[in-house]
């Protein structure tokens, strides 16, 4: 997302990530034609079914010639996709309006997954609501960021406005020592940290669960490539509901596959995407129609355009409708 990493679980993933040195990882052996489809996706275990789709010949079968590079650094995956460097991005929605507001070509056309309780909100042992943060001092893991966006959200649906906290930057990892230390009242965090906090009597007060959809991952593609190979990009997103479907019905062989590209143990993957959910294609659909539930882009695109209007990070409104495809997933019903 623009210049920061990406906070939702990624905090846990990294952590699986110490000591591996992943730069770059390719598996397609044609990755040199200049008829491949290149897909740039950081170390986020969420998008790493595209390798399913690729052990299991999908990609193959629909006669594309797919490159999938992983890079650990969320920054080099957006800058290679700006430069061009790769047709396509795995990341944030709210990656993806920023792209958008910087003037990058890009169109949306499939939905990853997203948090549906891998976010908490962390509070001490006299907090017991939202209600009760009135005046206090909360964290996030960065401001101006999608989970900055959460925290707000959750505070409207309190009755409270930004303006009745305090509201800091904590990195994640450190909301269970800034917790007992008194540094803040409240802290928006993740596992393996969520589970550390609560062991010192703290309590969640809420989580993604009550905004699903609030922290959204997508798929982008460059639009001229998606204007040129309409066609390709649908049968790639095809072979991604092909991935989800054969990772619920073969979960060992697809986590072996998972963890052969990631280095990362099927057990350590399981374990990092719990509390998020994958949308399968039906979900998929109905996350591109324009409703007031937070599992629509529209919806939560609105509110995070209008967040990076009130803060400053962008000059003007986005336009969704330009940005959405829509007619990708919908031709796969």
């Amino acid at each position: 997302m623009k210049t920061n990493k990406y906070t939702v679980c990624i905090g846990l993933v990294a952590l699986l990530f110490v000591g591996v040195g992943i730069t770059l990882w390719q598996l397609s052996p044609n990755s040199t034609s200049h008829n491949s489809i290149k897909i740039s996706q950081d170390s986020w275990p969420g998008y790493i079914h595209s390798f399913v789709a690729q052990e299991t010949g999908c990609f193959k079968e629909e006669g594309l010639d797919v490159e999938l590079t992983l890079v650990e650094e969320v920054e080099d995956t957006i800058n290679q996709f700006k430069e061009g460097k790769s047709d396509a991005l795995f990341g944030l929605q709210s990656d993806a309006l920023m792209l958008a507001a910087e003037g990058v070509p890009l169109k949306i056309v499939y939905i990853a997954d997203f948090s549906n309780g891998a976010d908490v909100l962390i509070g001490t042992q006299g907090i017991k609501t939202i209600s009760d943060l009135k005046g206090k001092t909360v964290s996030v893991d960065l401001l101006n960021d999608v989970n900055h966006i959460l925290l707000i959200e959750l505070l409207r649906m309190n009755g409270l406005a930004e303006s009745d906290v305090n509201i800091i930057p904590v990195p994640a990892r450190h909301v269970p020592q800034a917790l007992a230390e008194g540094t803040i009242d409240a802290g928006q965090t993740w596992e393996p940290y969520q589970s550390q906090a609560m062991a010192s009597g703290n309590r969640v007060l809420a989580s993604t669960r009550d905004v699903p959809g609030m922290v959204t991952d997508v798929l982008m593609f460059n639009s001229e490539l998606v204007e040129k190979r309409l066609e390709d990009v649908r049968k790639f997103v095809k072979c991604l509901f092909h991935a989800l479907k054969f990772r619920a019905a073969n979960e060992n062989e697809a986590y072996a596959i998972m963890s052969k590209a990631s280095n990362v143990s099927p057990g350590s993957l399981k374990r990092a995407i719990q509390g998020n959910i994958f949308p399968n294609l039906d979900e998929n659909i109905r996350g591109f129609e324009k409703t007031g539930d937070t599992t629509s882009l529209f919806q939560t695109g609105q509110i995070i355009s209008d967040f990076f209007i009130k803060k400053g990070v962008i000059e003007k409104p986005i336009d969704l409708e330009t940005i959405h495809a829509s007619e990708i997933v919908k031709s796969l019903k």
